[in-house]
């Protein structure tokens, strides 16, 4: 979405160059909700309004958190989704440089987290153009409603990690993502992990 805001656009420019003013402070004040006027940010306007953040680390706190909460709001696992780390284009196969790469802040490899997690229904923006011609490009928002995998190459580990958050647990003390357990899954060439 386009601000279409000259003074709020403007305003966006010089904080992406680091050049804000004291004009741009106030700007911004007017844009706060504050004296009372907000009861909850539990209510489906403040969970789906887009928040912008400084920083990637922050960001993706933010978006563990959002993951988890909705997790346990509607009662289904998390889905962890790895990155695939490659230098020059390639894959690395080795393990110990992989757990390097999987260490880094979020802005080193490329501005991405190292796992993603995901959730039935919730929102999900796309960084990269993935088939134009279908809507699909940069830019793009949607709704995250299933994964599914295709059949491993010969060789490929058939071991799936399945961590789902304590629904016991109150979601701000909850680790992100406690470990529950191990399981072998036989694939086929399409498996939908999410119900509909």
């Amino acid at each position: 979405m386009r601000t279409e805001d000259e003074k709020f656009n403007a305003l966006l420019g010089r904080l992406r160059r680091g050049r804000g003013t004291d004009a741009d402070y106030e700007l911004l004040l007017t844009r706060v909700v504050g004296g009372g006027e907000v009861e909850s940010l539990n209510t489906i306007d403040w969970k789906q309004a887009p928040m912008l953040v400084f920083g990637n680390e922050l960001r993706t706190q933010l978006n563990n958190l959002a993951a988890t909460s909705r997790s346990l709001e509607i009662n289904e696992a998390v889905v962890i989704c790895p990155s695939v780390d490659t230098i020059k284009s390639n894959l690395i196969d080795s393990p110990i440089l992989h757990k390097f790469v999987q260490a880094l802040p979020d802005n080193k490899p490329g501005d991405l987290p190292s796992i993603l997690p995901l959730v039935k229904g919730m929102p999900v923006l796309l960084t990269d153009n993935i088939a134009t011609e279908l809507g699909l490009s940069n830019g793009s928002s949607g709704t995250f409603h299933s994964l599914v995998y295709t059949e491993p190459r010969d060789g490929e580990d058939k071991t799936i990690n399945e961590r789902q958050p304590s629904s016991s647990v109150d979601p701000a003390q909850a680790e992100l993502f406690p470990p529950s357990n191990t399981v072998t899954l036989k694939y086929h060439s399409e498996i939908s992990i999410c119900s509909n």
